[in-house]
């Protein structure tokens, strides 16, 4: 299997897994809010419980595309998904952390929300169809 495969797969999980674990934390933390039971949202067994729930959906959505990209891998539709994934992704995963970790306040996440991820997957697509375009050119030349 190629390396691209598996790094798009990964970033697909580790988004899923994020997305799923915020999706199930909201409704929990507003009910809590409401019923006055914040403090239990607090405490990082919290934390670690919602991503412990989101690994199972992670993991089939990285596994469905593991089989799309090894199925459907000649199509020039993939090739495009691919690149706009990988780039998308890291763009938004690298976006979001190394503000965090550089401690640019609470408004950092936002330049992986809104900045690096959409302009990572817009440049990964480009860069995905020149590449299906000069493999095909190569390959038929």
């Amino acid at each position: 299997m190629k390396y691209g495969d598996i790094i798009t797969s990964t970033l697909v999980g580790i988004i899923a897994l994020y997305i799923v674990a915020m999706a199930i934390g909201l409704p929990v933390f507003l009910v809590f809010d409401y019923f006055d039971l914040g403090h239990l949202t607090n405490s990082a067994w919290f934390t670690v419980l919602l991503y412990l729930l989101g690994l199972i959906p992670a993991y089939f959505a990285a596994k469905g595309i593991w089989k799309l990209l090894k199925k459907e891998g000649h199509m020039t539709f993939w090739w495009i998904a691919r690149g706009g994934i990988t780039l998308g992704g890291l763009g938004l995963i690298g976006g979001m952390v190394i503000p965090i970790i550089l401690d640019m306040g609470n408004q950092g996440p936002l330049i992986g929300i809104l900045l690096t991820g959409p302009g990572g997957l817009v440049v990964g697509a480009f860069a995905g169809f020149v590449a299906k375009w000069r493999h095909d050119r190569n390959r038929f030349n």
